[in-house]
């Protein structure tokens, strides 16, 4: 056995996710529609948040939730039968999306707070780090654990 087939044998979870994203045709075809559900969503949970800070006063962390959650039925939705082409019944799946929306959201808040409240950057940096942090990380969690085969 070449070193390179025992190297990409000693992979595991993450890392083997995102070697086969560029290795396998299927994988790399749901990652596309996945960055492109994850792009309308973005949008969405983009102008919501400017709506609700802008237009409605709130203060841009608690502005962010409202506006995540805005965002999660096109995610839901886009993810089920367009990036993953799930199966599932809606009722375990969208129980499992929303765990992994609300761990989504966890990771979002947090990083809304320390951008915003503890380094004070402007709420626009805190959304740009977002959502380049959390598109891999939620690819994996929705691969892996809300629209795996066979789940």
């Amino acid at each position: 056995m070449n070193a390179a087939k025992r190297a990409s044998q000693g992979r595991t979870g993450a890392l083997d996710l995102v070697g086969r994203v560029f290795t396998d045709r299927r994988m790399a075809s749901a990652f596309i529609r996945f960055a492109g559900v994850g792009v309308v969503a973005s949008l969405i949970h983009g102008l919501a948040l400017n709506f609700l800070v802008l237009g409605g006063g709130l203060h841009p962390t608690l502005a962010n939730a409202g506006a995540f959650l805005g965002a999660f039925s096109i995610s839901y939705v886009g993810h089920y039968y367009f990036s993953f082409r799930s199966s599932q019944g809606h009722v375990a799946a969208a129980l499992k999306f929303f765990i992994a929306a609300l761990v989504g959201l966890a990771l979002n808040t947090l990083v809304f707070a320390v951008t915003v409240n503890l380094l004070q950057l402007h709420y626009m940096i805190a959304f740009a780090a977002v959502i380049i942090i959390l598109p891999p990380v939620m690819f994996w969690v929705s691969r892996k654990f809300v629209f795996a085969p066979g789940a």
